[in-house]
């Protein structure tokens, strides 16, 4: 009886815990983790440091890419002998230190160090050994990461306003992606938010509209060709949130009238994919919160799809603020 009663208060305590990381979509912060290429230890060590600070983040409920706010580590060796052993072995003690970073203002939010050592016959199986004794979920490092966010919080509630004039001037000049990169990376948990979900309905159908010419002309160039399956994939394209949707779906019929049974086979799959589409902008046609929902969401997607190209470029802004931190 008491085996079961000690299993259950186990079972219990799981999934406490795994109830305290939960964390509401609305509460995430974005911050990269990322290893700077200064660092001058091995690429196998890198690749445990970054691994961790991954960790330190998702156990923690940070996760996502930041252009801005950058978790990143460093390796202060303390001392470094080689035993008298056979074989020898690297004895080796450090501190290693994490950082997030502001990097476009190059300056420390906060930091936290852990101090380690490792013995191995291998100096940099010695380091991985010290790294991996760090326990994301420890006390010290949910503290550590509670005040990352709390400061980033911070930095955005002060900045709404200005963050907003900047993507409206990025919007009117044709940046579209860009200025959606700017607001996708506000966290639904600040304060004023609703301004910026606002702003981002609004640049969003901006972008839709401006991709939808593009997609209606080039589709019309393959209808006038009879090329419908091209046509259909393009027109399949456009957002329900634009307002050239109704134009797409009047030539969609338009094809759909006009071809036969075995063109109408070459194009069942676009036409799937269309239909579904419809299905979803009829169902979310009057809903104002869900079309919100909706444009966040896209908004964020292309958010992604563009910090993926621009990780050269946050690579040389940590890089930067290492050397002149460390070097």
């Amino acid at each position: 009886m008491k085996t079961i009663q000690t299993i259950l208060l186990l079972l219990a305590s799981i999934l406490s815990g795994w109830a305290q990381q939960t964390v509401s979509p609305k509460d995430m912060i974005p911050i990269t983790p990322m290893v700077s290429d200064e660092l001058p230890v091995a690429d196998g060590v890198k690749k445990i440091l970054e691994s961790k600070a991954r960790q330190m983040l998702t156990m923690n409920g940070l996760a996502s890419y930041s252009e801005r706010f950058v978790l990143t580590p460093n390796i202060t060796i303390l001392t470094k002998d080689v035993t008298a052993t056979a074989p020898p072995m690297f004895s080796i003690t450090m501190e290693i230190s994490f950082y997030v970073v502001d990097v476009f203002d190059q300056t420390v939010i906060c930091e936290i160090v852990f101090p380690g050592k490792g013995i191995d016959r291998q100096e940099h199986k010695a380091l991985i050994q010290a790294i991996n004794r760090i326990n994301p979920r420890s006390e010290k490092v949910s503290a550590f990461i509670e005040e990352a966010k709390n400061r980033i919080t911070d930095y955005y509630r002060m900045r709404i306003p200005t963050l907003s004039k900047q993507a409206e001037t990025l919007a009117a000049q044709g940046f579209y992606e860009d200025a959606l990169n700017i607001l996708s990376g506000v966290p639904e948990s600040v304060e004023g938010y609703p301004a910026i979900a606002n702003k981002i309905k609004t640049i969003y159908k901006q972008y839709a509209n401006h991709q939808a010419d593009q997609l209606l002309s080039k589709a019309k160039g393959y209808i006038a060709g009879r090329e419908y399956q091209a046509a259909t994939e393009l027109l399949a394209e456009v957002s329900p949130l634009s307002d050239r949707y109704k134009n797409a779906i009047t030539l969609i019929n338009n094809i759909k009238s006009s071809i036969d049974a075995s063109e109408r086979a070459a194009i069942a799959s676009q036409m799937e994919r269309y239909e579904s589409k419809q299905e979803e902008a009829r169902r979310i046609h009057d809903d104002e919160v869900a079309l919100q929902k909706m444009a966040i969401n896209a908004s964020r997607d292309i958010a992604i799809a563009n910090n993926e190209a621009n990780k050269p470029s946050l690579m040389k802004s940590i890089n930067n603020w290492f050397i002149s931190k460390f070097n």
